[in-house]
């Protein structure tokens, strides 16, 4: 009897180890999926999109990040919204990654056609070459991008575009 009961608990954590890193790959693909185009940003806009990032990330990487949005996503086409949410995307991952940084502070604001992103933090700083994606997305929108970032005294990533 006593076999039989150790042989049921034996293939019972066999099945949890199995199934385990089955339900993690696809928690994994699920926010990979989210990532990469938010239902969110079709459904109820930029800013909600953001803000949902914004949360999910505090939580998982157990930081502050802290936001501040001063503008009318209606201006904004939706490739353009689209650019917005990867570049601020793109600047907090780096921060998180590859700064260390424990307080992230974000804005997006528009005055006179102009939008301005801002994302800073208080990490370790960060090469240069490490921020090419965010480049890459501010080119895309017609936008220039600032960045000044101190070995030890954080990083702070500004990207301007016009809208119409």
């Amino acid at each position: 009897m006593k076999e039989k009961e150790s042989l049921s608990k034996f293939l019972i954590k066999a099945q949890e180890d199995a199934i385990n890193p089955i339900n993690k790959t696809i928690e994994e693909v699920r926010d990979i999926s989210l990532n990469l185009r938010p239902s969110l940003l079709d459904n109820l806009g930029l800013l909600s999109a953001l803000k949902w990032y914004i949360q999910k990330q505090t939580e998982r990487a157990n930081i502050n990040i802290e936001y501040k949005f001063n503008f009318n996503e209606e201006k904004l086409e939706k490739d353009y919204a689209i650019s917005v949410f990867r570049i601020i995307q793109e600047g907090i991952t780096n921060a998180i990654r590859h700064a260390n940084a424990k307080n992230i502070y974000v804005e997006i604001k528009e005055e006179n056609k102009i939008v301005e992103i801002t994302i800073k933090d208080d990490g370790i700083g960060l090469n240069v070459d490490e921020i090419w994606k965010v480049k890459e997305r501010a080119e895309l929108l017609g936008g220039k991008i600032a960045l000044n970032s101190e070995i030890g005294k954080g990083t702070e990533i500004k990207v301007c575009f016009t809208i119409d």
